[in-house]
């Protein structure tokens, strides 16, 4: 590969043959070093400790004064401070100062504005060093560009406290060692970027989850073709005493007696045949207890894009009770450096490589023609064996084409006990040791080594290297080896995340089908439990008021009792419905945004409860409100639901004061509008769950209440782009701060707020 060329004006001239040797001696260790400093990030995946590691290890092996990092931004323009070695580089990293590619003084700016290594060996007398407060004891400097391919990605900047301290060869080192980590870096991105992308699959998975899971009425989901269960919610759990895991994949025979298993199938007939809806008004039904409860039934068909009938959905209501609810020194110098730069080659070999069999090919071929190995293998380990999935030259391909494999727990075998252990083994003549497996394939083979390929402690695989002389393989092919294995372990990782990632993408694919079906659904609910679980409620308190009416007189107190007590239950449920339904309806209703006064939208409300303000006595203090780009309908919603529970939630021993004020923050195109009273208030750390769908802070018999007001008014914000947030604290009374934009977003459903001020 090509390194970056230095700017020479400033390095020294080579010494006297002495000191050449010293130098070369010098040179070789420092090439020793840098394959510890690379062999010691390979594994590192983590990009923040990744440089923190390689600034380290490079101030304490290169006995420098500092080590820094600087990361180029996504402007292209500015390069900021990422890590820094020592006391000095941690207190740099905790202010993060930032540079551009253009300023002057700077030795960094020219290194990454050139992408040619700067070196400056007396920085007291060289016009472009500029002299940091806290480095006033730098007397040379050596910045390198940190390059990927035609991409900067930052610096490496050393200083030492010696003058002349860096030459030619050093130089090359620390090229050498950049190389190494824009690969590292490289790598480490990839993979935080595709742990990012797991846990937000993840947690729509959850989402889409839990939307089923937490609709309150029991839930079924049958397949239409065998009419056996594939989902049900946790209200049908209950109602019916069974798991789900329990029920899953059963039919109605499987689970209930025959004449009532009989009664089911008939209905889920006649919705086949019929395509249409089927109620059952009355249906008993066997628990899993032996509990027999009277159930309403409606069943639903759901089709999918071709209009065909896939499953059918259905809604019970318990009315047995009425309704139940609720994741050498030259030429070691020579090879070291020869090593190190292979390897490198041979990491970007293996970033480049497009498939997994791709990546493994290269690696043999491209290790066996740079280091004159005899042959070279790798190896994957699958459960309890591990599979040859490359080998070099022809011998590799026959035995690749024959499947050849190597059980895991073969004794005589180098290769299964490095798997095995998790660690090198080197066999430096294979002709004194016992415990070996020769390869009729490889006769000539006289040293082997066996390096296992792993990721953060997990063995991936084995490389395996042969050589036709006794000793051929040393410590130092092993370290090399160990340092390319970590990089194929990162590639072949990220290769295996990236089938996983398409066979996300292909689950996303299908889960967002599955999530428009469930849409789908949601709304024939919807439509269902507004136009008929409705009915048998106004049902029921028709009949219970003509009861109260007609026979009100002859009912002992007991029976005045459970007549009270059936029309609060009908009443309260009518209510809940009617809240769930606005909850579930907001997301789906067009926005028609218009100007909307909000003061105007405010004695509005206060129209609706007269009554209520007459008969607490409430003082209402209203200040101007702006007029902002909103839903008028859904405006009034919010402030109702606001205003209504200052109202319920008031102290009884103190007057209810209401304060309602708004103001415009014009920097941010917003305004704040605030709801404060002085009721009962509640515990701060309960500020975000009175948000949340069926949260209550209180009994029913304390505080008549739904717990969906609150998810309604958030619902209503968000879809307002705005934010809403609650402080308060007992007995001190609720604050609720609303932010809404003044205008929506452009391209935003609805109108763009052109008509003019609605008051009413």
């Amino acid at each position: 590969m090509n390194f970056p060329p230095a700017v020479t004006a400033d390095l020294p001239l080579p010494a006297d043959g002495g000191a050449t040797l010293d130098a070369l001696a010098r040179r070789a260790a420092e090439l020793e070093v840098v394959a510890q400093v690379s062999l010691a990030v390979t594994t590192i995946l983590n990009s923040a400790e990744l440089l923190q590691t390689v600034v380290d290890l490079t101030q304490e092996r290169f006995g420098l004064r500092l080590v820094t990092v600087g990361l180029l931004e996504a402007d292209g323009r500015t390069l900021r401070l990422a890590a820094g070695s020592g006391e000095i580089g941690r207190q740099l990293a905790v202010t993060r100062p930032a540079i551009t590619l253009d300023q002057t003084p700077s030795l960094v700016a020219q290194a990454a504005r050139t992408r040619q290594s700067v070196v400056v060996n007396d920085v007291t007398n060289h016009p472009d060093y500029w002299a940091h407060p806290m480095l006033t004891s730098t007397r040379s400097e050596l910045v390198t560009p940190i390059v990927l391919g035609d991409r900067l990605l930052g610096t490496l900047d050393v200083q030492s406290e010696e003058l002349n301290r860096f030459g030619p060869d050093d130089v090359r080192v620390f090229n050498i060692l950049a190389a190494q980590l824009g690969v590292a870096l490289e790598n480490a991105w990839r993979f935080e970027e595709m742990n990012k992308f797991s846990a937000e699959l993840e947690e729509s998975r959850h989402f889409l989850n839990s939307i089923f899971e937490k609709i309150p009425t029991p839930i079924t989901v049958k397949e239409a073709a065998n009419l056996r269960l594939v989902r049900v919610n946790k209200a049908s759990e209950k109602l019916i005493g069974w798991k789900a895991e329990e029920v899953v994949g059963k039919s109605n025979y499987d689970l209930f007696p025959r004449e009532q298993a009989d009664l089911f199938a008939a209905t889920d007939r006649e919705l086949l045949s019929t395509g249409r809806m089927v109620e059952v008004p009355e249906q008993h039904i066997q628990t899993a207890g032996g509990d027999l409860r009277l159930i309403h039934i409606r069943k639903v068909p759901i089709t999918d894009r071709y209009g065909k009938i896939k499953y059918i959905l259905g809604i019970s209501e318990d009315i047995t009770e009425r309704k139940q609810l609720e994741q050498t020194i030259q030429a070691s110098w020579e090879r070291r450096g020869r090593q190190v730069q292979v390897s490198t080659e041979v990491a970007q070999e293996i970033a480049a490589a497009p498939a997994l069999e791709e990546l493994f090919w290269r690696v043999v071929d491209l290790i066996q023609a740079r280091f004159g190995y005899y042959y070279v293998q790798v190896y994957t380990l699958e459960e309890d064996e591990l599979r040859l999935q490359a080998g070099s030259g022809e011998v590799g391909r026959r035995l690749k084409k024959m499947g050849h494999k190597i059980m895991v727990n073969n004794s005589l075998s180098i290769i299964a006990q490095a798997a095995q252990t998790a660690v090198p083994v080197l066999v430096p003549d294979v002709t004194q040791e016992a415990k070996w497996l020769p390869n009729i394939w490889l006769p000539d083979t006289r040293c082997e080594l066996a390096v296992p390929i792993q990721l953060q402690q997990k063995v991936l695989g084995v490389l395996d290297v042969q050589h036709h002389t006794a000793g051929g393989l040393t410590p130092e092919d092993q370290l090399l080896l160990v340092g390319l294995c970590g990089q194929i372990a990162i590639a072949l990782d990220y290769r295996r995340v990236d089938v996983r990632r398409q066979q996300v993408e292909n689950q996303l694919k299908k889960s967002l089908v599955e999530l428009e079906i469930n849409n789908r659904e949601l709304q024939e609910f919807a439509y269902i439990a507004s136009h008929d679980l409705q009915e048998p409620l106004r049902k029921i308190q028709a009949f219970s008021d003509r009861l109260q009416a007609l026979y009100g007189d002859v009912i002992d107190e007991r029976g005045q009792n459970y007549l009270h007590r059936l029309r609060q239950a009908a009443a309260f449920t009518q209510w809940l419905i009617t809240d769930y339904l606005t909850f579930s309806r907001i997301s789906a209703m067009s926005q028609v945004y218009v100007n909307t006064d909000l003061t105007a939208v405010i004695h509005s409300v206060m129209d609706d409860f007269e009554a209520s303000i007459l008969e607490s006595e409430a003082i209402i203090h209203i200040a101007d409100l702006p007029v902002i780009e909103a839903e008028l309908s859904q405006m009034h919603l919010l402030f109702r639901h606001l205003i209504g529970n200052a109202l319920k939630f008031r102290r009884p021993d103190t007057p209810l004061q209401i304060r309602i004020s708004g103001e415009i923050q014009p920097e941010w195109d917003v305004c704040q509008i605030t709801v404060a009273d002085n009721g009962i208030g509640f515990e701060q750390h309960h500020a975000e769950r009175i948000f949340r769908v069926f949260q209550r802070l209180h009994g029913r018999d304390v505080y008549e209440s739904t717990g969906m007001g609150l998810a309604i008014c958030r619902k209503v914000v968000e879809r307002h782009h705005g934010r809403i947030q609650a402080s308060s604290a007992p007995g001190h009374g609720a604050t609720f701060t609303i932010t809404l934009p003044l205008r929506q977003p452009v391209g935003d459903d609805g109108a763009s707020g052109t008509q003019e001020p609605l008051n009413s």
